[in-house]
């Protein structure tokens, strides 16, 4: 379906999005396909287009015609399942992206949105979608840009709960007249930029209200209870002026939290250096013993290595550690591809981050720090090997740009499992 709408006059690129994209869907999810386009947009012949895949009576939308800001497009039905068709105006992703690295934070009017609609979310859409068709690589380069969350938009973000505290000290004055609907916009709005800012600070992109808290609750850092704790305080709206009091008081005291989670730094990456080489066998150890079976070696074949093999590990490669606290938390490596001549190309292994620090762009960080190093030392590409039923890894590397390469091969602890190589060009563009 991604070729042919391609091939619909004005539509340059298309991308599988929501939770499809980031691999949290179930069965009966709707398969969200962003339509990124420049104008004129061949309505017609998209109309067209749907009808041949939807039947006759799907319909699609002038630009525009969801609104301003989610655009336009169309819910259609493909074989039983909700697919929707969702336009994006690629100048206009484009300049969301300028103006994210600019720290702008703006929130719009738009139906289906009660907090606004981001003006950074396109931007986060482009970077968490999986790219599956573009003509011109433009939207590529951008999503692979995205990863790395623009530190301006960080510190803009969680400078936003400046407003959270004011909004509660408003609300205050309306407590004691038990103006409920007053009260509660006013935490509505207080605790979700709580959310946007913890997302923020751990360099996660979010786009819309839905499913944010319960998100930001999952996050490394974030407040403990964070997600029971925003619940609780809406559920005590509904017990007249003390009840609203209360909830106003709970709500502040997220904030505060909030506010002290934001103010320790996201997980930094490091290259290693020949001394630190006892810190990367002790986390390539816990790696092993963490998840056995994403790895081509074992913990007994590794832990009984000596110090010297470990040294010369370090000393000979490219290692790669990320830190929290004072603590290794993740890790990732790059080696010559022995098949290749040395500036053709790298490959990535031992990628890993601690259970704790997932979900916060940790992994992301280690394999762009890894592919910015194989650009310097001149490696047009940078590949790794996927096992057979790892799904999840494969999302992961396809939203950083990774792409199969058909080439397989059995994994080296299980030949009876197969792996497959996946590529990408080690620097953007």
């Amino acid at each position: 379906m991604a070729q042919r709408l391609l091939r619909v006059p004005g539509i340059e690129a298309v991308t599988l999005g929501g939770s499809r994209a980031r691999g949290e869907h179930s069965p009966g999810s709707d398969v969200d396909l962003g339509l990124y386009y420049r104008p004129p947009l061949d309505v017609a012949a998209l109309g067209r287009l749907a009808r041949e895949v939807a039947g006759p009576h799907a319909r699609v939308t002038a630009p525009g015609g969801w609104g301003p800001w989610v655009d336009g497009g169309g819910w259609l039905s493909v074989d039983g399942t909700a697919v929707d068709w969702i336009y994006r105006d690629l100048d206009r992703v484009q300049r969301s992206w300028r103006q994210a690295q600019e720290g702008g934070l703006t929130w719009h009017v738009q139906t289906g949105h009660p907090l606004g609609f981001p003006g950074f979310a396109y931007a986060g859409e482009a970077a968490s979608a999986v790219v599956l068709a573009d003509s011109t690589g433009e939207l590529t380069a951008l999503h692979r840009a995205a990863q790395a969350y623009p530190p301006r938009l960080r510190e803009a973000v969680v400078a936003s709960l400046g407003e959270a505290a004011f909004l509660i000290g408003g609300a205050r004055k309306a407590a004691p007249r038990g103006d409920t609907a007053y009260v509660a916009g006013c935490l509505f709005r207080a605790l979700l930029l709580c959310a946007h800012a913890l997302h923020a600070h751990a360099g996660r992109w979010v786009v819309n209200e839905k499913g944010a808290v319960a998100a930001a609750g999952r996050l490394p850092g974030a407040p403990e209870r964070f997600a029971e704790r925003v619940d609780a305080a809406l559920t005590s709206l509904g017990g007249g002026p003390a009840g609203l009091v209360a909830a106003l008081d709970a709500a502040q005291r997220i904030v505060d939290d909030t506010g002290r989670c934001c103010r320790n730094g996201p997980d930094a990456v490091q290259r290693a250096s020949v001394e630190q080489w006892p810190v990367v066998r002790g986390v390539r150890l816990r790696a092993l013993a963490d998840a056995p079976q994403a790895f081509g070696s074992t913990l007994a074949r590794e832990e009984v290595l000596d110090d010297g093999t470990w040294r010369r590990r370090v000393e000979d490669g490219d290692w790669f550690l990320a830190w929290s606290a004072g603590r290794a938390v993740g890790v990732a490596a790059l080696v010559p591809v022995e098949s290749v001549p040395p500036a053709g190309e790298r490959e990535l292994v031992s990628v890993w981050v601690d259970p704790g620090h997932r979900g916060g762009g940790t992994a992301g960080r280690l394999v762009e720090a890894a592919c910015d190093r194989a650009a310097a030392q001149g490696a047009a590409t940078v590949s790794l090997w996927v096992a057979d039923g790892n799904p999840r890894a494969r999302r992961f590397y396809e939203r950083l740009g990774f792409r199969p390469t058909g080439e397989r091969k059995p994994l080296p602890r299980s030949p009876d499992v197969g792996e497959e190589r996946l590529r990408r060009a080690a620097a953007p563009g």
